[in-house]
C-alpha cells in the first residue's frame, strides 16, 4: 500500500464531541420527553426509538436518512400527526444545548497537518446543517476540503459511496486514512475502500477486543503523527516509545502473556519487540502523572495484530524516538 494523501474524519467524538457522558444523557433524555409527548407514548418506548435503527441504515450499502423521514415514520406507526419540520428543527438543536465543542488536540493536529482531509458523519437525530453551522463556530471548516453529512448527501457508513462523495472523486480512497471510533461504520468503511484505519479512543476510551481489525488504536491527539508513521512503516527497526496509562502491573502483563512470555523480549515470527515497563515521574497532562513507559524495537508489519495490541492495551500515546 502507498503513502497516504489524505484523511477522512469521523465527526462525533473524534473531531466534536458532549463533554461528557452527563450531557449525552441529558440530550437523550430531552429528545425522549419531546417524542412521548407528540407521539402520546411512554418515556421507555421514545427511548427505544430514539436508539432504534432502520435497516437502510445497516450494511454495506448504508443510506442516510433525515430527520422528517425518521419522524414520518413515527407518525405513521403510532397514527399520530404533528408538524414534522418544526419538530425536526427543534429535535435536533436540543444536541448543540449542552456542552459540546472541539475533542482536545483536534485543532492543533489540524492546522499541523501535511494531509488533505475531509469530514464523514453519519447524522441521525442531529441535522447535517446545525452541524455544519456547529463546524463554523468552532472556526475548523477551513481544515476540510469537504464536510460530508449523511443525511445530505444520503449515504453513510460503511458504504463506499460515502466515502467517495465526502471526497468528491478527488482521490484514490485506497491513499486515504478515516479515522473514527464506531467499529461497525467507521473501521468497516475503510475496509471497504481499502483504506488505511485507526480506532479513536480519545473520547470513548475504553478498548474493544474486535479495535484489532483497524491499522491502530489512539488515545491522545498528541500521538497520532508518530502513530501514522509507525503504521506506514516509515522507519522499520528503530524504537519507539509508548507512553502508556496502564500500569505495567496488569494490562501490560497480560498483553505480554498473550504475545510471548512475561516482561522483557517479545519475541515472534521474524521480529523481535521489546516491551519494558519503566515507572516515570514526569507529568504529560496538568494533574496526571504517566505511569509507565513502554519501548518497542521492531517491524511493525510483521507483528500484524499483535501490533495493535502492543498499542490498544498499553493504552498509550506513540512518540517516535529521534
Amino acid at each position: 500500500m502507498g503513502e497516504i494523501e489524505g484523511i477522512s474524519w469521523d465527526f462525533w467524538d473524534t473531531i466534536i464531541a458532549h463533554k461528557n457522558s452527563d450531557e449525552i444523557k441529558k440530550v437523550d433524555t430531552e429528545r425522549a420527553i419531546l417524542l412521548s409527548r407528540i407521539l402520546s407514548i411512554s418515556f421507555e418506548q421514545a427511548w427505544n426509538e430514539l436508539k432504534s435503527h432502520h435497516p437502510e441504515e445497516e450494511g454495506n450499502t448504508a443510506q442516510g436518512l433525515l430527520v422528517e423521514e425518521r419522524l414520518k415514520y413515527l407518525a405513521s406507526k403510532y397514527q399520530t400527526s404533528f408538524d414534522i419540520h418544526t419538530i425536526a428543527q427543534n429535535i435536533s438543536s436540543i444536541s448543540l444545548k449542552y456542552k459540546i465543542g472541539l475533542v482536545d488536540g483536534i485543532k492543533k493536529v489540524l492546522q499541523e497537518s501535511p494531509y488533505r482531509h475531509v469530514s464523514i458523519c453519519n447524522t441521525k437525530w442531529t441535522q447535517g446543517a446545525d452541524l455544519k453551522q456547529l463546524m463554523n463556530q468552532e472556526q475548523i471548516t477551513s481544515y476540510f476540503e469537504n464536510c460530508y453529512f449523511s443525511d445530505i448527501g444520503l449515504n453513510a457508513k460503511p458504504s463506499v459511496e460515502a466515502f467517495r462523495l465526502a471526497w468528491r472523486n478527488s482521490i484514490d480512497l485506497k491513499k486515504t486514512l478515516h479515522i473514527g471510533d464506531n467499529l461497525n461504520k467507521d473501521i468497516l468503511g475503510a475496509i471497504n475502500i481499502g483504506a488505511r484505519s485507526i480506532v479513536c479512543r480519545v473520547i470513548k476510551n475504553i478498548p474493544h477486543e474486535q479495535d484489532k481489525i483497524s491499522d491502530g488504536v489512539l488515545y491522545s491527539y498528541d500521538g497520532l503523527w508518530g502513530l501514522i508513521d509507525l503504521i506506514m512503516d516509515k522507519d522499520p527497526g528503530k524504537e519507539w516509545t509508548l507512553i502508556g496509562t496502564g500500569k505495567p502491573s496488569s494490562e501490560i502483563k497480560r498483553l505480554t502473556a498473550r504475545i510471548g512470555n512475561k516482561m522483557g523480549n517479545i519475541s515472534l515470527a521474524n521480529t523481535t519487540a521489546t516491551a519494558s515497563a519503566i515507572i516515570s515521574p514526569y507529568p504529560i497532562e496538568k494533574n496526571t502523572k504517566i505511569p509507565g513507559i513502554y519501548n518497542f524495537t521492531g517491524d511493525m508489519n510483521s507483528l500484524k495484530e499483535h501490533s495493535l495490541l502492543l498499542i490498544d492495551f498499553i493504552k498509550g500515546r506513540v512518540f517516535k524516538n529521534e
